[in-house]
């Protein structure tokens, strides 16, 4: 991977994936870290305390995330040696108190409210800065985790200040609404891939390939496999594939089905065709700019020894495997 990939992001996506007694399901649960890092580290993180970082291959995956409270470091902070106030750093008087004398430094949330911090923190910050021409300051959202010091030196440095929020001012919130999440999707070379380890081929035996004839968008029938209960290692996905025997093993299935088409777990994200259990991509004649939609991969009765792109949410029948862990 390119170390060029770092970047100082608040927020982390970690991905697990687990299966539990003989009732379960293969399941994924999205842990949303709010702590400021780079992508190398965060991956580093991830695979040492969970799987990997998120690697999303439905919308169904995206809807599992949830974001929570996110903190900005604000000119906010407690003045231990005149009676433990809390002050701005242009010196006004704020109106906020907190009895955890631990938490010392200020920052302002998404919801815009205060909020007190361990100053030791690393995490994003706002400046401000005024002109001559200006009644009320501009103010800068930056985007690299620092600890609360080392935000002010920067602010001072570049700009005037940290933001000073002593009276409200709309355009000191608007600046901070939107933070970005590492995912586990990076660049290597002229390809993007994504890291999950969850992405290494499983090589399915063929007595472990099953047509499943419902009628399901591509999307459904990803949850459909995935959801398949698994019992002593055992889990489902749908069906990836490669061209030559694994190909002509499949179409006995595939003409028992009752659509013309059924789907495999074939998906062009991030600007290339990939597989969703990560087997290398040897079908050649794919389209490299599918047309809007045709997002998903096929296998036709009428086969010509290739997979074809179709729109996801067509419904169709579709093939799943079941594999080892």
């Amino acid at each position: 991977m390119k170390s060029s990939l770092s970047g100082p992001f608040l927020h982390i996506l970690f991905l697990s994936s687990s299966a539990f007694g003989l009732t379960s399901v293969v399941s994924k649960t999205y842990i949303h870290i709010r702590s400021g890092t780079t992508w190398k580290n965060a991956q580093t993180i991830c695979k040492t305390y969970y799987t990997d970082l998120a690697t999303f291959y439905t919308e169904s995956d995206l809807n599992q995330i949830k974001l929570y409270q996110y903190y900005v470091w604000i000119g906010l902070y407690r003045q231990r040696s005149e009676g433990n106030d809390w002050i701005w750093t242009n010196g006004n008087l704020a109106d906020f108190s907190d009895e955890d004398y631990s938490r010392d430094c200020g920052t302002v949330g998404f919801d815009k409210k205060f909020y007190a911090r361990p100053c030791g923190n690393l995490l994003f910050f706002i400046c401000q800065k005024t002109t001559d021409a200006q009644d009320s300051p501009e103010y800068y959202f930056i985007p690299e985790t620092k600890t609360w010091s080392q935000a002010q030196t920067y602010c001072q440095d570049n700009y005037d200040d940290l933001g000073n929020l002593d009276s409200y001012d709309e355009n000191a919130y608007s600046v901070s609404q939107d933070f970005p999440v590492w995912i586990g999707l990076y660049k290597d070379g002229g390809s993007w891939n994504w890291s999950t380890s969850l992405s290494e081929y499983v090589n399915w035996n063929t007595e472990s390939v099953f047509l499943v004839k419902e009628n399901k968008t591509w999307d459904e029938a990803l949850d459909h496999c995935r959801g398949l209960p698994s019992t002593r290692n055992l889990y489902f996905d749908l069906l990836s594939v490669q061209p030559g025997n694994e190909h002509d093993y499949v179409m006995n299935k595939v003409k028992a089905a009752d659509t013309e088409e059924v789907w495999v777990g074939l998906r062009f994200l991030a600007d290339e065709w990939m597989w969703v259990n990560g087997a290398e991509m040897l079908y050649a004649d794919l389209p490299l700019c599918p047309i809007q939609g045709n997002h998903c991969g096929v296998i036709s009765k009428k086969d010509t020894g290739s997979v074809k792109a179709r729109n996801c949410s067509q419904k169709k029948n579709f093939l799943c495997y079941s594999y080892k862990s």
